[in-house]
């Protein structure tokens, strides 16, 4: 499995930094941990372990993330590293980036809400007619006045 230190220092290493230092590490751990949130709260669901809350994330936690979800981790990291760090990243990287989140939209299908009180597909299908409303029908007395039923 994969450290989310281990994240960080690729991420960095995609953005030209050789040597990073614990306190840069553990700022990018942090900014990982903020990402993979929004990212959970966007309905893609990376297999991430996320901090306990009273305790911050450390860079030797265990991520947990799915082997096919690591490069879209690491170039979406990278990206933010570079804004926070001043740096502006490559288009490619920017591009390649997109494209490995917008893939992952497909390997998480977005939950979807069922409501009986809206109509299905173009109209109201279910009856194919007008609608019907209680009181009208068969069984309905007509209205009279004095036993004399009204017409017309």
């Amino acid at each position: 499995m994969t450290i989310k230190g281990d994240l960080v220092t690729e991420a960095y290493e995609l953005i030209g930094f050789d040597d990073i230092d614990s306190g840069l590490k553990t700022k990018g751990v942090k900014i990982l941990e903020r990402m993979m949130y929004v990212w959970y709260n966007q309905f893609i669901d990376t297999g991430y372990t996320f901090a306990v809350p009273p305790i911050a994330p450390l860079p030797t936690d265990e991520s947990d993330l799915v082997a096919m979800t690591e490069d879209a981790v690491i170039m979406n990291l990278a990206l933010k590293l570079a804004s926070v760090s001043g740096i502006v990243a490559g288009g490619t990287l920017a591009a390649d980036a997109k494209t490995a989140k917008d893939n992952l939209y497909q390997l998480t299908p977005t939950p979807t809400a069922q409501n009986p009180f809206m109509p299905v597909g173009a109209g109201s299908t279910r009856n194919n007619g007008r609608v019907t409303y209680q009181g009208e029908g068969d069984l309905v007395t007509p209205l009279g006045y004095g036993g004399i039923p009204l017409e017309g």
